[in-house]
This record gives C-alpha cells, structure tokens and sequence, in this order.
C-alpha cells in the first residue's frame, strides 16, 4: 500500500508510541486527509501476521467508506451490521471493482457500534488484538466504553479531524479518557499547499435573518429548532437561492441545515427556482441517499440539503460548495462540513463556503493554525479573560468575500476607506460590519457582565454555552483557592518576619486579588 509522506510518518509514530507501551493513541489528521487509507497501512500489517481487527464505526455512511478503502486495498473483511447494510457494501464493492471482499473467515472486522454492543454475548470468535475507533471524539460515551472495556488489553487507535468536545471531556487516559498519546498530522494550510486538499474561497452574503428569534442552548450547541425559526420566512429562502445563483453559478452544493423540516423547505425552494435539489436526513433510506450523492457527484443533482448525515463519512470531491445554514458552536462540526467540499477534483478550481450564519466569525477559516490535544478543548490564543475566541476576518462589500485584514480585498479587488478596517461581527442573527474600537468596548462590557454574573443560570442567560460556564465558575473557585492560600501564607511570614505582601513579594494585597492563577503559584513558591 502507498502512502504519502505525512502518512507514512504518522504510521511510524503510532507505532513507536504502541513499541513504548501506550495502549491508547489518537490519530489526528484533517478531513480529507485520508486518516481511513492511513490506518487501513495498520489494518493490513496485523492483518498480515494474522492478528484480528476491530473496526468500529457509528454511521452507515463510515461503514461503507471504511469497506470500500479496505476492498481498494485488498483488504478483505467480515461485517457486523445490519444485514442490508452488508448487502449494499457487497453490492458496491462488486460493482466499482467488479468483485466483492466481504469475506466471514476474514481477521478484519468492520462493525457499526450500535449493532455490536447488543451482540457482544453472541460473539464468540472475536477477540481483537487492534481495535480502531473511528471519529473517535464520540468514543468517550457510555456505549463505546462499553464496547471497548470488553477487550481490555487489546490496543485502541482513535481517528478524529477534530479531537474537541462540546462538553471539553478529556481523551486522556489520566483525566478519565481513553488515550495515553496523539499524534497530528499536517496542518490543514499545508495540506491546501501540497495539493492534497482544494484552496478555497469564503463569502459571507448578507441575508435577512429573523431577528425576534431568542436562541437557547440544547445538548451543548444553539437549539435546532431556534436556528429553524430564523430562516423562516420566504425572504431569507430567497436570498439564499440568489446568492448562491450570483456567487457559485450552479456549482455542485452541500446545504448545511439545522432541522429536517428546513432542509425540506430549502430543497423545495432551490426546486422552484429551477435547481435540481433533494433533501437528505437520517431517516432518508440509505439507497436513496448513496443514489443522491453519486447524482450530485455526476452533475446530475445541483444542490443537496442535509441535517448532520452528510458531515461525515461523506467523499464527494465534486461537490464544489457547502452552503451554511446552521450556526454551530461546535468546532467540530464546522470543520466536517466544510472538509465536505475541500476534497480536491480535476473540475473544481476552488471551494466555495457561502456562510450565511456567521459561523466563520465564530471558528475561524478552514486552514486556521489549531493547537489540538489531549484534553478535549482547542487551545487558542483568547484575550484576557475573554471566553470567545480571538477570530480577525474581513468582510467585502462589494463581493461578500471573508479574508484576513487587508487594505484591498483580493478575490474582487476593492480598495477599503484608509484607517477603516472591517471586521464581522454575529449579532442576534445579523451580519454586522464595525471598527475594531467598537468591538474592543463590545469585549469589555462582555467582560464586565461575565464579571458580575454569580450563578450558572447567569452566565447561561448571557449566551454562554453551558459547558463553558461550568468551567468558569470552576475557574474562579480554583482562582479563590489560590488567593486564600497565598493570602493565608503571607499572613504566617507577616507573624514570623514582619514583612506584609509588599515587603515580601513587591506587590499589594489587591494586586494578590487581581493577579493571575500562573502569578499566584509563583508568588506561592516564593514564601514555600
């Protein structure tokens, strides 16, 4: 099996981490990168040595990527899943490769969690040395600890875009996770360099979002069916159409949607206005759903709206535009749904993003530099005791293009006013342009009401995500633990020596009550 470089080195650095004594590594490399062809490499090694594989997926759409890659390979494999679902990767195997690898004596077992954790007690035969988590930022809940906790000593590689989570749990072995070691494949900047994946452009249109629409939180993220409620109104369907009819000229697209019911409008209104549009979703028959996006591959389809099915697992490179319509906190799935269109294709030049939620001012461009760990969150450079990522992006008015600050916008080439720089800005659902100065007293009176806000029910009330204000207010009780302790040991080296805090450490007690939790520890070392 050939693999590019970045791939090789990956392989090679698992291993060494498995050669260490690790039992647990998270795989980490971009969307359309080919984490699946990667670790299919360490599939057929073990294969090879007759050693058996556990494959575990949580969708249809995975279970037949992860097949096809193994029969492209030659990898032959058993299933555990649902019997159509094995009877359509037969089909297809068959039919793009003109025989089928699906093989029941095989030592390679691809199974979809859900079917494999109610047939664990009938099981008999499997018993995996290698066990691969795929997605694995979903790994972490009851039913895949169940699963795994079945073979404790087989090794356990985790495959994820994106290791973050909405509720920041942490995929370290010692916080409670599953993984000793990470290991990180090229940047996504430098994968768009190297041809691996398509450059891409950004338009941010403006569209007239409801604006009596007050948005709640819901399993982590902004509830469905409060992102529903902005879009509907025939004026914002029409915007959309129009847009994407101005800026990507019936380019293949991928409609990113909140709910079923505005996927259904949306494909209906892209329908009235002559575009070849269907609506996807999970309970879609998995038939139709492969048949459409083969459609839209071969240009047959001009627009597919979906909710959630098509973030993963979904290999379309002719698909040229993702349409967002849902406005996400989660890094994650930002990044799935944008990967969708970024995979390269002889026919496409670049990607188009058309985001007209706001969801760029919120993550970032694709390509940003991200600093991923262990620990379930996305380290990032933030501003003083600020909570909302520091996300410096433009937008033009002329073309709706987003880019970096820059004097001239360089996908049309218009020439901003002297000393005005723009940035976007979400707010209540309406893309806004302002100076950096009203944006710094936007972050301050933000910081201010952070400030005042006691209760998780208040932080909550103020739009933050609850995960988060969780982790505030956990923050300021390890804060005070900190002061009480360094203020109880200034206090016995008052009574041994004589000398307060100034005296002591340079600084005043309301400089102890200000300081940070790194300059508290060192002021706490000092009178150790």
């Amino acid at each position: 099996m050939s693999l590019r470089p970045y791939q090789s080195a990956m392989v090679r650095e698992v291993s060494g981490h498995y050669q260490a004594g690790r039992q647990g590594v998270l795989m980490q490399s971009a969307t359309g990168s080919g984490k699946t062809r990667t670790a299919a490499h360490i599939v057929q090694k073990y294969a090879t040595t007759g050693r058996q594989v556990l494959w575990l997926v949580h969708r249809e759409e995975l279970l037949l990527q992860s097949a096809m890659t193994f029969a492209e390979q030659g990898i032959k494999h058993r299933m555990v899943c649902a019997t159509s679902s094995e009877r359509a990767i037969k089909a297809q195997q068959f039919r793009e490769l003109g025989r089928t690898f699906v093989d029941n004596t095989a030592v390679v077992v691809i199974a979809s969690i859900q079917t494999i954790v109610r047939r664990l007690d009938a099981l008999p035969w499997l018993n995996p040395s290698q066990i691969i988590a795929d997605e694995c930022h979903l790994s972490l809940a009851a039913t895949w600890r169940r699963v795994l906790a079945t073979w404790p000593r087989a090794r356990l590689l985790g495959l994820s875009a994106t290791p973050v989570r909405l509720d920041q749990q942490s995929f370290a072995r010692k916080d409670g996770g599953l993984y000793d070691a990470l290991v990180l494949g090229p940047p996504v900047a430098d994968l768009i360099a190297a041809g691996n994946l398509a450059k891409y452009k950004v338009y941010a249109p403006p569209i007239h979002l409801r604006e009596d629409v007050k948005l709640h939180h819901k399993g982590g993220d902004w509830d469905a069916k409060d992102l529903e409620k902005e879009l509907d109104a025939p004026v914002i369907y029409g915007d959309v159409i129009g847009h994407y009819a101005h800026l990507s000229a019936g380019k293949p697209a991928i409609a990113f949607c909140p709910t079923v019911a505005s996927a259904e409008r949306f494909a209906q209104a892209f329908r009235d206005a002559g575009y070849r549009a269907i609506a996807l979703d999970g309970g879609t028959d998995d038939t139709v759903r492969r048949k459409s996006l083969q459609q839209l591959g071969r240009g047959e389809l001009d627009v597919v709206t979906s909710v959630s099915i098509l973030v993963e697992g979904t290999d379309v490179p002719y698909a040229t535009t993702a349409l967002m319509l849902r406005r996400t906190e989660s890094l994650s799935l930002y990044l799935q749904a944008v990967g969708r269109v970024l995979r390269p294709h002889p026919d496409k030049q670049h990607a188009i993003i058309l985001d007209f939620v706001g969801v760029t001012a919120i993550h970032g461009f694709p390509d940003e530099p991200r600093d991923w760990s262990l620990d379930g969150t996305e380290r990032k450079t933030r501003a003083a005791n600020d909570n909302e990522p520091e996300v410096k992006i433009q937008t033009c008015d002329k073309c709706f293009a987003v880019h970096l600050p820059a004097p001239v916008c360089p996908s049309c080439g218009h020439e901003y006013p002297i000393r005005q720089r723009r940035e976007m800005q979400q707010v209540d659902g309406t893309l806004e342009e302002i100076t950096p100065e009203a944006m710094e007293q936007l972050r301050r009176q933000k910081r201010v009401m952070q400030g005042k806000a006691q209760t998780l029910d208040d932080l909550v009330a103020q739009g933050i995500n609850k995960f988060r204000a969780v982790k505030i207010l956990e923050a300021r009780e390890a804060k005070q633990a900190l002061v009480d302790d360094l203020l109880a040991a200034v206090e016995r080296n008052r009574e041994a020596t004589g000398q307060g805090p100034y005296q002591a450490l340079g600084v005043t007690l309301m400089d102890i009550r200000r300081a940070k939790p790194k300059e508290l520890k060192e002021y706490r070392a000092r009178l150790a």
